[in-house]
Parts: C-alpha cells; structure tokens; sequence
C-alpha cells in the first residue's frame, strides 16, 4: 500500500511538467514533419559585373591581416558586386567588386532593402531595427549585432549589419517554436546562473519521472510475480 501512495505521490508531482513535455514534443515532431512550400521570392536586382580582380580585393582587406584569409565568397548586395573575405578573427571584410574599396558597413535603408529581396513576393517591409542583445528567435550564439527587419506577413529577416548577409528569415511560426523548445521542453528560461538552475530542476523532474515509471512497473509485475508462486505451488 505505501508503494501505492508513493506512486500516485510521484505521478502528481510529474503530471505537468510531462504535459508540457508531451505537448511541446508532438509540436516539435509536427513541425519537422510538415512541409511547407516555399514561396516565390521577391524580384532581385539585376546584378553588375566585378570589375576589380580577387588578388587586388585581397590586397586591399590584407591590410593588418598577417595570416591567409580562409574564404573568399562573390557575392551581389542589391545588384552591386561584393567580395566577402573572411578571415580566422571576424568580422568579415567586403570589398566593392567595382571601385576595389573597403566597406565599412550597411546602412538602415540598405538593409530595408536587402530584406525585401528576401521576403517572398508581395510581402513589404514593416519596420527596421539595429538588435544589439539575443532574443528567443535570434540566439544568444549567433553573430550580433544584427539587423531585425520585420515584414508584413510578420516574419522578420535577420541581416549582417556588416555585410548585408542575410542569416535567415524567421516565419511568425519561429516563436513559437523556439518557446515551445527553449521553455516548455528544456527548460531554457534564462541565461546565466538562471540557465543551470533551469536544468537542474528539469534533471530532478526526469529522476521523478523514472522513479514514477519504475514503482508503476514493479506493481504491474508484483501481482503476475505473486500468481506465478502460486501456481507453482498447487
């Protein structure tokens, strides 16, 4: 009987938080498994030709830089021709593929721009904002700072304020997502000292959980074990 009263003890203080993690699980599960078609994107600008040569574009970001650069990307902002030098130590560097000058960076009504083209077509910019701290959908691991464009269909297209690279775009459906990741399944609620309280209340949760499934096995199996002995014996 006290194991009985121990397993109902152990499922009552269970119940919810394996709510939470069934609940978040099936949308997680939901979410990799559903497909999504893509929409048509915006129309890009027509792209110019690179009049400067990639040895003259490395000569000029090698300055200050003693090592070799690690990668070197062509690449088209808003139609104009850019290479994207990277190095060991970032940021990136870009060069005007046309003059063979450094750019220092992309300014609000670039990256308004720079976001249109990455929005499916139809769907406007919103507004525009330089993120300088992490969010539930822009982690804390990622490159800041970094522009935030929100759209009209409310996703919001994350870009290098730097280079106009853009990391990616967020559907309206991303916050959910990350909430039902980050707060109901993991339990991800702050950063910090916070972050390693979360996680260990989450590990006491799962030895609950395997304490429950345990004495709720063992008085599924006492009964069959007990019956056994008995027919042995008649």
């Amino acid at each position: 009987m006290q194991l009985r009263r121990l397993h109902r003890l152990l499922g009552l203080l269970i119940c919810v938080p394996s709510l939470l993690w069934g609940l978040s699980g099936a949308l997680l599960a939901w979410k990799n498994w559903a497909s999504e078609p893509e929409p048509p994107a915006a129309a890009a600008s027509t792209p110019r030709p690179f009049k400067v040569d990639v040895g003259a574009a490395l000569a000029t970001a090698g300055v200050g830089h003693s090592e070799p650069p690690q990668a070197v990307e062509w690449r088209h902002v808003l139609g104009a021709p850019r290479y994207l030098i990277r190095y060991a130590a970032p940021p990136a560097i870009l060069v005007d593929g046309e003059s063979g000058q450094l750019i220092a960076g992309i300014d609000e009504a670039s990256a308004r721009k720079i976001a249109a083209e990455a929005a499916p077509a139809g769907v406007t910019v919103a507004d525009c904002e330089l993120q300088t701290a992490p969010s539930l959908v822009y982690l804390d691991d990622f490159e800041l700072p970094v522009y935030r464009v929100g759209l009209s269909d409310r996703s919001n297209v994350y870009l290098s304020p730097r280079t106009g690279e853009v990391f990616f775009r967020a559907p309206r459906l991303a916050w959910l997502i990350r909430f039902a990741f980050y707060k109901l399944h993991v339990w991800k609620w702050s950063g910090g000292s916070g972050r390693a309280h979360s996680y260990l209340l989450l590990l006491a949760m799962a030895l609950v959980l395997a304490a429950s499934s345990a004495t709720g096995l063992w008085l599924l199996v006492r009964p069959l074990r007990r019956s056994g002995k008995s027919a042995k014996i008649a």
